[in-house]
Order: structure tokens, then sequence, then C-alpha cells
């Protein structure tokens, strides 16, 4: 009996299961690591109006909206880390 055209076969079914998989733990990843740049971000705006520094809260008010503006994984951690970086490289 030949097999159905539009039915997939066990390996196919499984590449794809393992996608779906992947790509729900990179949104959760996403999500997660959003949460924390966000916590970090009014750690800083708090510690910026408290020793009255501009820097730190102008990072702090970054680290809090650029999670809304970047979807990879990838840059999500690069551009957070920059941000974190920023109050000890400028002091103003």
């Amino acid at each position: 009996m030949p097999a159905l055209s539009g039915r997939r076969s066990d390996s196919q079914a499984i590449r794809l299961i393992g996608a779906a998989h992947f790509e729900d733990a990179s949104a959760l990843s996403t999500f997660f690591i959003g949460i924390i740049m966000g916590a970090l971000g009014v750690a800083y705006i708090v510690y910026g109006r408290r020793q009255t520094k501009f820097a730190p809260l102008i990072a702090g008010v970054f680290l809090c909206a650029y999670p809304y503006f970047v979807d990879s994984l990838v840059w999500l951690c690069v551009v957070g880390a920059a941000l974190l970086a920023v109050p000890f490289i400028i002091d103003i």
C-alpha cells in the first residue's frame, strides 16, 4: 500500500517537535533575560538617582526599555552587557 503524500514520516515529526521545543525554549530564555535586565535597570535607576550620577540613570532607563525592541537572544545579551558596563566606563 503506498504511503499518503500528506503524511509525515516519524523522523520528520521528531524534527518538527524538536524545532518547536527549541523555539519555545528560546522564547522563554528571551523572556527571562528581559525580566532580569529590567530588574537590573531599576536598580541602576535607583542608584543613579541616589548618587546623582547621570550614566547609571540613563543606562538603567535603557536597560528597562531595550528588551521590548530586541528579539534575538544573542543581541539581548550583547546589548545588556554593554549597557551594564556603561556606568563603569563613563563616570558622569
